[in-house]
């Protein structure tokens, strides 16, 4: 996700960002299976509620993106699945949590 958000392509790549949906797919496609569709969509729900430690104004890019991942898992994965684990770690030197809770609505909204 990193580095599709920092792609210098990914601003031609709007409105509809199918260039960004293809990266994504083939990585979902890669790591994808039925045991692990709510991790990876807790994943990038989790990451849609961080900032880019680096380029902060590239974490619009970043909310992008997660959205497009959770609906391609969501149309590949089973209509029920399990909770996944709560703890998933994100490097720090990459991202940020969100911890206001007004930031973290205007964000995720």
């Amino acid at each position: 996700m990193f580095l599709i958000s920092h792609s210098f392509d990914f601003e031609k790549d709007a409105p509809d960002y199918s260039l960004s949906a293809k990266y994504i797919l083939t990585f979902i496609d890669q790591v994808k299976n039925n045991s692990n569709s709510a991790h990876l969509f807790y994943s990038f729900d989790w990451m849609r509620k961080t900032t880019d430690v680096l380029n902060p104004e590239y974490s619009d890019r970043m909310y992008v993106l997660c959205e497009i991942g959770k609906a391609i898992i969501k149309s590949k994965s089973p209509k029920k699945w399990p909770e996944p684990n709560k703890n998933f770690f994100l490097p720090p030197s990459l991202y940020k949590r969100i911890d206001d809770v007004g930031e973290l609505k205007e964000k995720v909204m």
